[in-house]
């Protein structure tokens, strides 16, 4: 069993959060989510970039299903080489800040959680 709070994260529910320092988490959060919206939208980009290279090969004629009947097209993955090394993990998103106004809590990931949870 691991006790999230104060191990992974921590949260402060929103009346123990002083008064001055309310519009600055508040700047924050707008800036770690202009920053995740951001990343977002280039690994969207570079998604478009790849599936785009990837339409550009030379099709293949339909193939049959796995039942032998007309099924949709598939085409087999390549073999994986012993030498291959897998593909690298997605980047993680920088967010760390999260506000939760409906259980009136603010909430940080603390530093290391996410590499820790990674598979």
């Amino acid at each position: 069993m691991l006790d999230l709070d104060h191990t992974l994260l921590n949260s402060t529910r929103e009346a123990e959060v002083p008064a001055g320092a309310a519009p600055a988490l508040a700047r924050l959060l707008e800036r770690e989510v202009a920053l995740e919206k951001k990343e977002g939208e280039e690994a969207a980009a570079r998604e478009r970039g790849a599936a785009t290279a990837a339409d550009a090969e030379p099709a293949e004629p339909p193939a049959r299903s796995s039942r032998g009947r007309p099924g949709t097209p598939y085409r087999a993955a390549p073999p994986l080489d012993a030498a291959d090394p897998p593909p690298p993990p997605p980047p993680l998103p920088s967010r760390t800040l999260f506000h939760l106004p409906h259980l009136g809590l603010w909430t940080k990931l603390r530093p290391g959680c996410r590499p820790f949870l990674a598979p």
